[in-house]
């Protein structure tokens, strides 16, 4: 029986990632690597509706990488895996999960009596190990005005558009330095009113989401400084998004932790599109 979803809110539930990330046609979702693997796992929902824009065939892409401190991933599967889950829900009533497709696993090794133990023959001398998979939202009332028609960044000159990204990144860097959160909130609109949109917030939710975004800028903690040999560009989103990140991976724009031992650094992925040339780049 088909169930009408009124406000329909697509999420992934990653139940368990040792290490890696997550795309979504092409445009990165989690980025989990660094100490935090050493043990343990990443949980959590991931919600959709902002990444897809619109209903359609979409491909998610699982890198599965070594846990801290490995250079290849481990031939036992209960230490390197993942388990991806895609589920849609009304958007405020949690008990309403419908499972949108079987769930994406790592491959499984087998027990060898031999050895006494299990091992995982797929994942063996590997750096990485990437599984697609495809899968359908169907349910969304809306389009989006995301980066679908933006332009294709692939075709320009990379110098130039490097240029032109440190330059904006720049600026976002001074605006968070200086707790500028007006003109923060400014720049920001376009993502607001995307994020806004995608997740169906009522105006006191919009007025709370700008608070927070605030408050987390009042904070006064220090920012990573922005140095170029520190950082490099990223065009994804196949060719209609691009950011700067660190040469680790990381997010190039991070306030660092106020209690490092137990937490680690706040960062902000900041993605940016061109509409049209003429008006240059924007947070998207």
């Amino acid at each position: 029986m088909k169930i009408n979803l009124k406000k329909p809110y697509y999420t992934i539930y990653v139940y368990a990632l040792s290490a890696g990330e997550i795309w979504i046609n092409d445009v990165p979702i989690l980025h989990w690597v660094g100490a935090q693997t050493a043990e343990g796992v990443y949980n959590g929902a991931i919600p959709l509706n902002n990444i897809v824009l619109e209903n359609g065939v979409f491909q998610l892409e699982c890198k599965l990488m070594p846990r801290h401190g490995n250079k290849l991933l481990d031939q036992n599967d209960a230490r390197d895996s993942y388990s991806i889950g895609f589920d849609k829900r009304e958007v405020d009533n949690i008990k309403s999960n419908i499972l949108v497709r079987e769930h994406m696993k790592s491959p499984y090794g087998q027990y060898i009596q031999k050895e006494g133990r299990v091992i995982n023959k797929t994942l063996e001398n590997l750096p990485i190990y990437i599984q697609k998979t495809k899968f359908e939202v169907t349910d969304l009332p809306f389009v989006l005005n995301g980066w679908q028609k933006s332009v294709d960044l692939i075709a320009l000159k990379e110098e130039k558009l490097l240029t032109d990204v440190l330059r904006y990144y720049r600026q976002i860097h001074s605006l968070m330095s200086s707790n500028n959160t007006s003109k923060l909130l400014e720049i920001f609109k376009e993502k607001l009113e995307l994020q806004e949109q995608a997740f169906y917030f009522s105006e006191e939710q919009q007025i709370s989401f700008r608070q927070t975004t605030m408050e987390l800028s009042n904070q006064k903690l220090e920012i990573l400084p922005l140095h170029t040999e520190d950082l490099k560009l990223q065009i994804m989103g196949y060719g209609k998004l691009v950011r700067l990140v660190r040469l680790d991976g990381s997010a190039a724009l991070q306030f660092k932790s106020s209690n490092p031992e137990k937490h680690s650094n706040i960062e902000f992925d900041i993605k940016l599109h061109m509409r049209n040339k003429e008006n240059g780049l924007t947070i998207i």
